[in-house]
């Protein structure tokens, strides 16, 4: 199960995840950016540097939040910036 903790900056919120991200924690991580969500653009930042391992419906919603214009960071590789 992940660890989602999440902070607010100015009007950015910002989501901290940690540990193995799976189907089971979408729940849970789309009702932590939900107010997020309802703005356009999008105003958020998903922080996954310590996710130690992610499965395919996770990693799915976290391709949709980017392409929706959330920054996603990841230990992994480079920042994602919002697409425009």
């Amino acid at each position: 199960m992940a660890r989602i903790h999440i902070t607010r900056d100015g009007e950015r919120l910002h989501v901290d995840v940690s540990g193995r991200l799976t189907a089971g924690d979408l729940r849970r991580l789309e009702h932590a950016c939900a107010p997020a969500l309802l703005s356009d653009p999008v105003r958020i930042e998903l922080h996954l540097n310590r996710v130690t391992d992610i499965d395919r419906a996770a990693a799915a919603f976290v391709e949709r939040m980017s392409a929706r214009g959330a920054i996603v960071r990841r230990r992994d590789g480079p920042d994602r910036e919002p697409r425009h």
